[in-house]
């Protein structure tokens, strides 16, 4: 043993065993949910061969329905700082989408005149 990292464990036959390695990776599989599937096909959007949200590089966040985004690990795994970019990027899709009536609901506000104003008026007839 030599400085590495060491691990102990169990072998399958039972025996108690400890390894060196250089680099140890932890990590948990993400099988995509039934739920995934079902609201995929109800909406029409494309998965891919793995049963994830299907999604390309050059649009990484449109999904095959025009409107519709995908991000973080609904297109397959994915790291914290990957899934908080398409994030970002899912909303600057849904922006732009909605540029061309940003701010057309919007209407003036008409406050009724302060009170200040209205005893200065007076004292001034």
């Amino acid at each position: 043993m030599t400085g590495g990292v060491y691990v102990k464990y169990e072998s399958e036959e039972g025996a108690i065993e400890c390894e060196e390695f250089d680099v140890i990776v932890l990590s948990i599989g993400l099988t995509p949910s039934g739920e995934t599937k079902q609201t995929a096909e109800m909406a029409g959007i494309e998965l891919d061969e793995f049963g994830n949200i299907k999604t390309d590089l050059i649009n990484p966040v449109e999904t095959s329905v025009p409107g519709i985004f995908a991000s973080g690990t609904i297109q397959g795994p994915k790291d914290i700082p990957d899934t908080v970019a398409d994030t970002s990027g899912a909303a600057a899709g849904v922006g732009a989408m909605l540029s061309d009536v940003r701010g057309t609901l919007v209407t003036k506000k008409v406050y009724p005149m302060r009170y200040h104003s209205m005893e200065t008026n007076q004292g001034s007839a």
